[in-house]
């Protein structure tokens, strides 16, 4: 058996082609953990009720905002296997790019920004009474460009009322 990265099937991209994810705008994402383990919390009666890591992943997403000039978070839940939330990136965190960060294109983007989310999770969750024995995220993450303001009414309203829909949800595992 090969053991070369050209024996890998492809994975065809989930980013928009041409777009730069460094702009401005606000992002809505889902960020899964592997095989939809549910690692982080439970559902009862239309509320989630998070464990010890599910916190990290709370706590983490609510850093963002602090650790990064420039986004601000809105709407966002923490479910038992994934993390809805939105993201609004202003050009300020474009701007806060060092000179360094100016040669990596991929500075500010919003693949930057959850694959730190991502990385300080795991990092993190290492520490708890019950650490987790394998990898939490699946491999990359969804995101949609969210474009006017009746999406961005629709996409808050879908992630509030997720708790409530959990055993109809497309990520729910029984």
């Amino acid at each position: 058996m090969q053991n070369s990265r050209h024996s890998l099937p492809s994975r065809r991209s989930l980013r928009l082609q041409g777009y730069d994810y460094r702009n401005s705008g606000a992002y809505f994402v889902t960020i899964c953990t592997v095989e939809k383990r549910p690692l982080f919390g439970t559902v009862r009666q239309g509320t989630v009720h998070l464990h010890e890591i599910g916190q990290i992943a709370d706590n983490c997403w609510k850093q963002i905002e602090r650790v990064r000039s420039g986004i601000a978070l809105d709407e966002y839940i923490v479910m038992p296997n994934h993390i809805h939330g939105i993201l609004l990136v202003s050009e300020a965190d474009a701007a806060a790019c060092t000179p360094a960060d100016a040669r990596d294109s991929a500075a500010g983007s919003l693949g930057t920004i959850i694959g730190q989310y991502k990385s300080i999770v795991t990092k993190r969750s290492q520490f708890t009474r019950s650490p987790p024995a394998r990898p939490i995220w699946q491999r990359s993450y969804y995101d949609h460009i969210i474009r006017s303001a009746a999406s961005l009414d629709k996409i808050r309203q879908y992630i509030v009322e997720n708790p409530a829909r959990w055993l109809d949800d497309d990520l729910y595992i029984g």
